[in-house]
C-alpha cells in the first residue's frame, strides 16, 4: 500500500526454474525455497526495513536489489549497508550498475 488514497494494485511475483524469485511490487513470501531473491530497495511503497524483514521472511541465499533507480548514489550505499552482509540480513547486496548484467 502507497496511501490510503491509492488504490492497492494487483502483483505478481515469478518463480524462475526454482531458483529465482522476482516479487514483482510486493514483499509476497512464495511457500517454496528460494536460493536467488530479487528484493525491491526503493519505492514509494516500502521502506528499508520491510525490505530487511522481507529477506529473513524468505531466507534466500543470494539476494539481487531491484528497483533501486530512485535512489541516489548515498541512497544505494545506505541500502547496501543496511540489507547486506555486515547489515541486518547477513548477506550480500547484490548491486548492479545499469546496463550490466549477473549470470548464476
Amino acid at each position: 500500500m502507497i496511501h490510503p488514497d491509492i488504490p492497492v494494485i494487483a502483483n505478481v511475483g515469478y518463480l524462475v526454474d526454482g531458483t529465482l524469485y522476482h516479487p514483482g511490487d510486493a514483499y509476497f513470501v512464495p511457500e517454496a525455497p528460494v536460493p536467488v531473491l530479487l528484493v525491491p530497495t526503493s519505492g514509494p511503497w516500502m521502506k528499508i526495513g520491510e525490505a530487511a524483514d522481507y529477506v529473513r521472511a524468505v531466507r534466500p541465499q543470494q539476494i539481487i536489489q531491484i528497483h533501486e533507480m530512485l535512489l541516489s548514489d548515498i541512497g544505494l550505499g545506505l541500502a547496501g549497508s543496511l540489507l547486506g552482509e555486515n547489515g541486518l540480513t547477513g548477506l550480500p547486496l547484490a548491486q548492479l550498475p545499469a546496463g550490466d548484467s549477473l549470470s548464476f
